[in-house]
């Protein structure tokens, strides 16, 4: 009896998948079964919570990303020794508004504001 396929939804083997590169991967992923991180040997559909995967499938807008990132920041990163709510404030409004204006969601794209930002607090 032949042993069943890896995969459930690759059609190819496994030192293929891996072969593939990352971005290739993610693709097929997603395609596949929602996720952008999905294993071929996962069942469909994932169903999954990162954040980037509900990002490209609609169900939040990027900038919760930067919220979530700014937010734990502010509870054991950079900004937790800022003292000062006002300039925690300006921070993440900076940080946001930088981040809507270059439609890039990382907030350590712009860690600039996040590092020197603090200082003097």
């Amino acid at each position: 009896m032949k042993p069943p396929h890896w995969s459930t939804w690759y059609p190819g083997s496994e030192s293929d998948w891996q072969r593939l590169p990352m971005n290739a991967r993610e693709e097929l992923a997603y395609a596949a079964g929602g996720c952008l991180i999905a294993w071929p040997s996962w069942e469909i559909p994932v169903n999954c919570v990162h954040g980037l995967c509900q990002v490209r499938r609609g169900e939040i807008k990027p900038i919760v990303l930067v919220n979530r990132a700014l937010g734990y920041e502010r509870e054991s990163g950079w900004l937790r020794f800022i003292k000062d709510r006002r300039k925690v404030a300006l921070i993440y409004r900076l940080v946001r508004k930088q981040c809507m204006a270059s439609k890039e969601y990382d907030i350590w794209k712009h860690w600039a504001v996040i590092v020197y930002g603090g200082v003097g607090a």
